[in-house]
């Protein structure tokens, strides 16, 4: 193999790995968490993702307060490029917003504990169940007060078809008793 095929198969696989990872990075969020003794985590994110976690925190993805970033680390050292990204501190659930520099005031500890946004909408399906508004509602529970209505139909009907004939039964027991008892 000489010099030239290796140096085209070299870039083919460099351009192929690149195009690899900018499709990778597709609809993904950088994201940047900076803890209180001064490190920092980074990850992606799904852009359509509500929640992330770090440090046992729940952090919002808030799709307003993206800034951009060069990335510069792996294959982009040789090509950086600049990516969507958020910065989170250890102090606000909420990314730092680029044009004031603040963030919430919630910690991210009290809030994963808390759970507030699913306690609100376990509350609200258990409310709409109480008062039977838009109450998703079984095949079975639907369909029950008709079928015990049937049910109760026919009961009814085989006790009265079976009455007339334990009564024929009981007329044939007597007769039987008395033709035994008259000999």
């Amino acid at each position: 193999m000489d010099t030239t095929t290796l140096l085209i198969a070299a870039v083919i696989l460099l351009i192929g790995f690149l195009v690899f990872e900018l499709n990778k990075m597709k609809g993904r969020i950088f994201c940047r968490y900076f803890r209180a003794d001064g490190t920092d985590i980074e990850k992606w994110v799904k852009a359509k993702q509500r929640r992330t976690e770090f440090d046992d925190g729940w952090y919002y993805v808030n799709n307003k307060r993206i800034s951009m970033h060069v990335l510069d680390k792996g294959i982009f050292k040789l090509f950086p490029i600049r990516v969507p990204c958020l910065t989170y501190y250890w102090w606000s659930p909420q990314p730092i917003d680029p044009k004031t520099g603040e963030a919430g005031w919630e910690t991210p500890e009290a809030r994963k504990n808390l759970g507030k946004e699913e306690d609100i909408r376990a509350l609200m399906v258990g409310t709409q169940k109480a008062v039977g508004i838009q109450a998703k509602t079984s095949f079975l529970d639907r369909w029950l007060p008709y079928i015990l209505v049937i049910a109760i139909v026919i009961i009814g009907y085989m006790i009265y078809t079976l009455n007339s004939r334990i009564d024929m039964l009981g007329q044939a027991i007597n007769v039987v008793q008395t033709m035994l008892s008259g000999q």
